[in-house]
């Protein structure tokens, strides 16, 4: 299971615009509940903390 959330970590860092549904989906997991609740156990917190967030546009 470890390998399947450490997947979806990844996949949330690198593409922060799916949803934390589809990750959860395509690591293996049929429950949304189920995937918050192994995540967090794992990492310490929800999976959204995980996103990084796009860069911001400079207007110089």
């Amino acid at each position: 299971m470890k390998a399947r959330l450490t997947q979806a970590m990844q996949s949330l860092r690198h593409f922060p615009q799916r949803s934390v549904l589809d990750v959860a989906l395509d690591s293996g997991f049929n429950n949304l509940a189920t995937f918050y609740r192994a995540f967090g156990r794992q990492f310490g917190n929800p999976p959204g903390t995980h996103r990084v967030p796009p860069p911001k546009n400079r207007c110089d």
